[in-house]
C-alpha cells in the first residue's frame, strides 16, 4: 500500500467512529440522590434520608463525599427487540446494588493503552418495550486513584441500546490494528492486516455493512499462531491497594465494586477466570458484604475465581521484621485454608519495592515454594536479567521465581503489548510460558469487557503469543516442571533501583511499626513466662500490624488520611499491649510481700549487663539478694548496674536510705569512661572518639555530623531519592546550647541544642560506665519542605564492604562504586545497625526506628527525616523522637557484641515496682550457650498450649549450640514456620543440642507437662 501512514490514520479514525456506534439511541433517566459529606451511608439506613432530584450536569458532591443515586425510567417502545441497558457516569466511583448486595461496579478509570471505563449496566438483552427501570447506585466522590477533581457532577444517566454486532466489529479491528502495530515491518502478515482493515473500512458505510466487515476481520483473525509462539497464561486481575491515594474506608467499598464486576463477567464469559490476593481484602468483604462473599466462595469452588498468594496483605518486605514476614504467611495461609479450603504455596507481590534476602528461607519454611512479581522491571539503572529463575536467599534457601515479562500487573491485553512481552521474555530459550495479569488495578476495578474480548481473539492468533485463560496456580505448576538446572540463579537480596526514599518517608509510621513489633515480642514472651495463653487476644493486633505493613502504607507513599488512620490504630494497639503486659507481669506476683522490690524483665535471648534507671522520689539502696549494688541518684532517678538473665527476670530489693551527695568537680564538655573519651566540636559533632585500649582515634572525620540536603527527585517525591542531591550544597547545623545534665559514677550525659534550616534538634548524648556505646537521644522539631536530614560518622577504617542487619541475618554491600550495580545502591536499607569492620576492629551505627542508610567509602549515614510534600503535603512535619548510637568495637563484627547491643537499644528492659514477689528471685526461661544463635521469638503455638521458639544463626557461619530451658517439657520438635512438626529432638537434662547452618532459622516446639487455659 502506498503511504501506510495515511492509511494508519484512517484506520484510527475509523476505530473511533465504530466505537461511537456501539451504544446509541440515548434516552434520559430520572435521577435522585442522597448525600453525606464525610461518611458512607449504610444500605440499611437509606430509608432515613429524603431523596432529592438532580439533573445531569449538576454537582452532587465535593471530594470524598458519599452518596446514593436512584435512577428510574421506562424502556421506550422504539427499543423493542434491542439489547437495552443504562449508561451511568457520576464522575466518581459507583456500584449498582441489588437486594442490598453489590451487583456491578462502575468507574470512569481508563487504562493508559486501552479505554476500559465501566459505565454500561446490561438490563434487557431483548427488550419488549415499557419495562420499568429502577437502579440503586452507591457512589463515592473520588476517582479510582483518589483525588482527581474537587467537585463531582452527574455526568450522564441514559437508557441506551447496545449494538452487539458493531461491538464485534469494534473489538476485531482494535485487535487487528494493535497486532499490526506490534508486528515487524518486514512481515507479510503486517501488510495484509492493514490492507484488510482498509477494505473493511471501505465497506463500513456508517454501519450498514457490518456483516461484510466481519467477514474480512474474522478471516484475518482466523490464522493460527506460529508453532514457536509462547503461551501467555492470563488471569483477570485488579490489584487492589489496601490504601494509597485513598483511605482504607474506601478500599472496603472498592472490594464491593471490583468483586461484583468480576462475578458478572464470570457469568457472561465461560472462559473467564478472575483472581485476587490478600486475605485482608476477603476479610473486609466477609464483614461488609456477606452475600457477595458467599458468591465468591461458590466461584472459587467452581475454579472460576482464584484466591492468590500466601500472605495477609501484599506487604513491603524491607521494613517489617522477620517475625512479621512469618506472620504474614502464617495468618494469610491459615485464612485461605479455613475460609476457602485452599492451601496456597506461592507468594504474590507484583508491586513491592525490593525484596529482602531473608525471604526465600522464610517462604520455604512457611511451605511457600514459588514467587510471582515484576517490580524490578522499573529499575532506573540496570535491567534485571531474569524472568523465570531460582532465587537463593542469604542462607542458601531457594524458591522458584517468575517476574512477569509484561512488566505490568495491569496489562491491557493489546496484541502489540503481548508481542513486546514475548520479545522481552529472557527465558524463552528454555520456557514456552509466561504469566499475564490483565485488567485495571491499584485502585481496583479489574478487567473490562474489552480486556476479555481482546484475550479471546488471541487464543490462537498468528503473530501474537497464545493467550490461555487460566489460574495462576496452573501456570506455576507448569513452570515447576522445568529442568531447574537450566534456570539461572540470583543470590541474595533483590535490590530495587528506585523508590529508595521509602526507607525513610513517613518516619512516624515506621517508628510505630518498630515499637509494635518489639512490644508484641515482649508480650508474647510474658505470656509464656506467666503461663497465660493470650493468642486469641493478640491475633487481632497482629492482623492490624500486618495490615499497616502493606506496600503503600509502611513505605510512606500514601495520602495523609491513610496515616491519620494508621497512626490512630497503632496508638490504640500500643496501649492494648501495654495493658496486657501489666496484666501478665502482675499475674507473676504470687509470692510473699517483702517491702519494695524492683522486678526487671528481659525479653531478649541474651543476658544483659546494663545501667538500670528508674524514677523515684526517694533514695533507695539496691540489693541483689544480699549484695549491695553500686548506685547513683540524680534528678529524681536511681541508677544501678546489674545483669539480667536471658528471656527472664530478676528481682532487686529496694531499701530506703539517706542519700549522701558526692561532690562533683565541674565537668568538662566531654564524655569519658575506662574505655573511651568522646570530644565535641563547635557544630554539635563528635570530633574524636578516643579508644583508650587501642590508643587510637576511632574517627577519621566527625560523627554526629548533620547535613540538611535538598530533596527534589525527578519523580515520585514520597518514593524516590535521586543521587544528584549530593551535587547540591547542604545546610549545616548551628550549635545554640550545650551543657552537662548528668554526671555520676555510672553515667554521664551532655545536652545540646542545634538549629538547622527551619528546624531544631535537641540531643542527649550519653556514655555509661565501662561501655563503648555512645547513645544519642534526639528530639527534632521538623519544619522543612523538600528537604532531607542526614547524620554521618566517618570511622578510621577501610573496608570494601559494609554489613547491614536485615531480617534474621546480615547482608554485605559494597562500600565502593566499581560497577553500575554498586553505584545504584547509593541508598540502602538496614534494620537495627550498619557496620564497617576489618578483621581487627569495627564501627557500628545503631538505631531504634530508622531504615534508610548511605555508605560513601568509610562514611556511614542515617537518613533521619524527609519531607517530600507531594502525596502528603504535611508528611512528618512536627516533633520526632528517636535514638541512634555509635559502637566502636574490637575484633571483627562476628566476634563483637554489635547485634546484642543493637537489639538491646531497641528492646528496653521492662521494670515493675512491687511489694509482692514472684515465686523465684531469678528466672531464665530459655538461653543458648552460643552468642551467634539468637532466640528471637518465644510464644504459644497457634493451636493448643505448646511453646514455640524461633532461633536463628546471626553471624553467617555454621554453629552448634545447646538450648537450655527452665521448666519441664515432655517433648521437643523442630517444626516449620506453620508450626507443623518435622523432626523430634532429644531433651537431655533441660537441654537440646542444635546445629545451625549459615543464617539458618529454626522453629522449635516444646510440649508442656501441664497445659494452662487460655486467658483474654
Amino acid at each position: 500500500m502506498v503511504n501506510e501512514k495515511i492509511y494508519k490514520e484512517r484506520i484510527q479514525h475509523w476505530i473511533k467512529r465504530v466505537g461511537d456506534n456501539v451504544y446509541s439511541q440515548a434516552q434520559k433517566l430520572k435521577a435522585e440522590f442522597i448525600y453525606d459529606a464525610k461518611t458512607p451511608i449504610p444500605y440499611s439506613e437509606l430509608e432515613k434520608y429524603t431523596w432529592k432530584d438532580i439533573k445531569v450536569g449538576a454537582k452532587w458532591a465535593d471530594l470524598w463525599g458519599c452518596g446514593w443515586f436512584r435512577f428510574t425510567g421506562k424502556v421506550p417502545t422504539i427499543m423493542k427487540g434491542a439489547f437495552v441497558g443504562a449508561w451511568l457516569d457520576v464522575q466518581g466511583e459507583a456500584c449498582l446494588f441489588r437486594a442490598g448486595v453489590p451487583y456491578q461496579g462502575l468507574t470512569n478509570k481508563i487504562d493508559w493503552n486501552l479505554q476500559a471505563g465501566k459505565y454500561f449496566v446490561p438490563l434487557f438483552p431483548q427488550a419488549q418495550g415499557n419495562e420499568e427501570i429502577d437502579l440503586l447506585i452507591e457512589t463515592g466522590a473520588n476517582g479510582l486513584f483518589g483525588e482527581d477533581k474537587k467537585e463531582y457532577k452527574l455526568e450522564r444517566a441514559d437508557i441506551v441500546v447496545f449494538d452487539s454486532q458493531a461491538y464485534e466489529v469494534w473489538m476485531d479491528i482494535r485487535t487487528l490494528f494493535s497486532l499490526w502495530e506490534g508486528l515487524p515491518d518486514n512481515k507479510p502478515r503486517k501488510k495484509k492486516i492493514l490492507y484488510g482493515l482498509n477494505q473493511a473500512c471501505n465497506l463500513w458505510n456508517d454501519g450498514r455493512n457490518k456483516e461484510a466487515c466481519l467477514e474480512i476481520t474474522k478471516e484475518l483473525l482466523s490464522l493460527p499462531a506460529e508453532a514457536s509462539a509462547l503461551t501467555a497464561w492470563s488471569i483477570g486481575h485488579a490489584h487492589i491497594d489496601i490504601a494509597w491515594l485513598w483511605p482504607i474506608r474506601e478500599t472496603r467499598r472498592k472490594c464491593g465494586r471490583t468483586f461484583s464486576t468480576a462475578l458478572r463477567f464470570i457469568e457472561e464469559y465461560p472462559e473467564y477466570i478472575f483472581g485476587a490476593s490478600q486475605a485482608q481484602l476477603y476479610k473486609f468483604v466477609k464483614e461488609d458484604y456477606p452475600q457477595l462473599y458467599q458468591e465468591i466462595k461458590d466461584r472459587v469452588k467452581e475454579g472460576k475465581w482464584e484466591v492468590q498468594g500466601a500472605t495477609w496483605v501484599e506487604m513491603d518486605t524491607n521494613i517489617p521484621s522477620g517475625e512479621s514476614l512469618i506472620r504474614q504467611c502464617l495468618y494469610g495461609r491459615k485464612f485461605f485454608r479455613e475460609e476457602f479450603g485452599k492451601d496456597l504455596d506461592y507468594l504474590w507481590l507484583p508491586d513491592c519495592f525490593g525484596y529482602t534476602g531473608s525471604l526465600p528461607q522464610i517462604l520455604k519454611k512457611c511451605k511457600v515454594t514459588s514467587f510471582i512479581s515484576q517490580k524490578l522491571s522499573w529499575n532506573d539503572t540496570n535491567t534485571f536479567p531474569h524472568h523465570t529463575y531460582r532465587w537463593q536467599g542469604i542462607d542458601g534457601s531457594e524458591v522458584l521465581c517468575h517476574f512477569l515479562p509484561t512488566n505490568d500487573y495491569n496489562f491491557s491485553n493489546l496484541p502489540k503489548s503481548f508481542i513486546e512481552s514475548e520479545n522481552r521474555f529472557a527465558q524463552a530459550d528454555i520456557s514456552d510460558d509466561f504469566l499475564n495479569l490483565y485488567g485495571i488495578g491499584d485502585g481496583g476495578g479489574g478487567p473490562s469487557k474489552e480486556h476479555i474480548e481482546l484475550g479471546l481473539r488471541q487464543q490462537n492468533l498468528e503473530g501474537a503469543p497464545n493467550v490461555k485463560f487460566s489460574l495462576a496456580q496452573d501456570f506455576i505448576k507448569k513452570i515447576e516442571q522445568l529442568d531447574r538446572e537450566k534456570l539461572p540463579i540470583w543470590q541474595g537480596e533483590l535490590y530495587f533501583e528506585l523508590h529508595r526514599g521509602t526507607y525513610t518517608t513517613q518516619s512516624l509510621m515506621k517508628k510505630y511499626n518498630r515499637q509494635l513489633e518489639q512490644k508484641m515480642q515482649l508480650t508474647e514472651f510474658l505470656s509464656v513466662l506467666s503461663g497465660n495463653n493470650t493468642n486469641s487476644y493478640l491475633r487481632s493486633i497482629w492482623q492490624d500490624i500486618l495490615l499497616n505493613q502493606f506496600h503503600d502504607i509502611i513505605p510512606g507513599s500514601s495520602i495523609a488520611w491513610v496515616y491519620e488512620d494508621a497512626h490512630a490504630l497503632s496508638e490504640k494497639n500500643l496501649k492494648k499491649l501495654e495493658l496486657m503486659q501489666n496484666t501478665l507481669t502482675s499475674s507473676l506476683l504470687t509470692g510473699s510481700a517483702s517491702g519494695t522490690n524492683l522486678i526487671v524483665f528481659n525479653s531478649l535471648g541474651h543476658a544483659r549487663k546494663e545501667i538500670i534507671e528508674f524514677a523515684c522520689e526517694e533514695y533507695y539502696q539496691v540489693y541483689d539478694q544480699e549484695d549491695l549494688l553500686s548506685t547513683a541518684y540524680q534528678n529524681g532517678t536511681i541508677y544501678f548496674e546489674a545483669e539480667i538473665p536471658a528471656l527472664g527476670y530478676k528481682v532487686f530489693y529496694l531499701r530506703r536510705a539517706e542519700y549522701e551527695a558526692s561532690h562533683q568537680e565541674d565537668s568538662d564538655i566531654a564524655l569519658e569512661n575506662s574505655l573511651l573519651r568522646v570530644e565535641f566540636g563547635e557544630g554539635g559533632e563528635l570530633t574524636s572518639i578516643w579508644d583508650k585500649v587501642r590508643q587510637e582515634d576511632c574517627l577519621q572525620a566527625p560523627a554526629n555530623a548533620f547535613k540538611l540536603w535538598e530533596d527534589l527527585p525527578n519523580n515520585w517525591g514520597a518514593w524516590d531519592i535521586n543521587h544528584f542531591y549530593r551535587e547540591t550544597k547542604p545546610q549545616l547545623p548551628v550549635l545554640l546550647e550545650r551543657k552537662v545534665i548528668l554526671d555520676h559514677s555510672l553515667k554521664k550525659s551532655i545536652y545540646q541544642r542545634l538549629s538547622i534550616g527551619n528546624s531544631e534538634i535537641e540531643q542527649i548524648i550519653s556514655l555509661a560506665k565501662d561501655s563503648s556505646l555512645i547513645e544519642i537521644e534526639n528530639k527534632v522539631d521538623w519544619h522543612e519542605k523538600h528537604k532531607m536530614l542526614r547524620v554521618s560518622a566517618s570511622p578510621a577504617l577501610h573496608s570494601h564492604n559494609v554489613t547491614s542487619e536485615i531480617q534474621f541475618g546480615l547482608v554485605e554491600r559494597p562500600s565502593h562504586k566499581n560497577t553500575s550495580w554498586d553505584w545504584a545502591k547509593f541508598e540502602v536499607l538496614a534494620h537495627t545497625f550498619i557496620d564497617l569492620s576489618d578483621h581487627n576492629h569495627g564501627f557500628a551505627v545503631l538505631n531504634d526506628c530508622k531504615y534508610g542508610h548511605s555508605v560513601q567509602d568509610n562514611s556511614l549515614e542515617i537518613n533521619l527525616l524527609r519531607s517530600p510534600a507531594d502525596v502528603d503535603k504535611e508528611a512528618d512535619l512536627g516533633l520526632h523522637t528517636f535514638t541512634y548510637a555509635y559502637y566502636p568495637h574490637h575484633k571483627s563484627l562476628a566476634e563483637s557484641a554489635v547485634i546484642q547491643q543493637a537489639h538491646s537499644l531497641n528492646q528496653k528492659l521492662l521494670l515493675l515496682e512491687s511489694d509482692i514477689l514472684p515465686d523465684h528471685n531469678q528466672v531464665s526461661l530459655f538461653s543458648t550457650d552460643t552468642p551467634a544463635v539468637i532466640i528471637q521469638t518465644v510464644k504459644y503455638a497457634e493451636k493448643g498450649h505448646d511453646i514455640i521458639l524461633r532461633c536463628y544463626e546471626s553471624r553467617g557461619s555454621k554453629q552448634r549450640t545447646k538450648l537450655s530451658f527452665f521448666g519441664d517439657y515432655l517433648t521437643a520438635y523442630e517444626c516449620n514456620m506453620l508450626e507443623e512438626n518435622e523432626e523430634r529432638l532429644q531433651i537431655n537434662n533441660h537441654e537440646i543440642s542444635l546445629e545451625f547452618t549459615t543464617f539458618e532459622i529454626k522453629t522449635i516446639k516444646l510440649s508442656l507437662a501441664k497445659e494452662k487455659h487460655e486467658t483474654h
